[in-house]
């Protein structure tokens, strides 16, 4: 069974949530897609983490309750988007990238 019981992304680029979200199905569908001459469920989706994807942003626990209940409640967090993302701020909208 796996020990990771759910797995939450958190980003806070709008295009990247809902991106993840269709990978996310992507991935759920292939995972409990029947395996061709095998009549048990596909190993993987059934030991497959419940996955979730929010919008947000880990900076401002202070001032958004929903973030700041998901990092209450998590065991590890793993920022990935650090190294990319320093120096694409934009400068003329706070928060935003030029990925937005």
């Amino acid at each position: 069974k796996n020990p990771i019981r759910k797995a939450i992304g958190v980003e806070i680029v709008p295009g990247l949530v809902d991106r993840s979200k269709v990978h996310a199905e992507n991935l759920n569908t292939l995972l409990h897609t029947a395996v061709e001459g095998d009549d048990t469920d596909n190993m993987l989706g059934k030991n497959q983490a419940e996955m979730d994807f929010l919008l947000g942003d880990v900076h401002e626990v202070d001032t958004d309750i929903r973030m700041s209940a998901v990092l209450a409640a998590t065991t590890l967090a793993v920022c990935f988007a650090t190294t990319w993302s320093a120096g694409n701020v934009g400068t003329s909208t706070k928060g935003c990238t030029s990925l937005q």
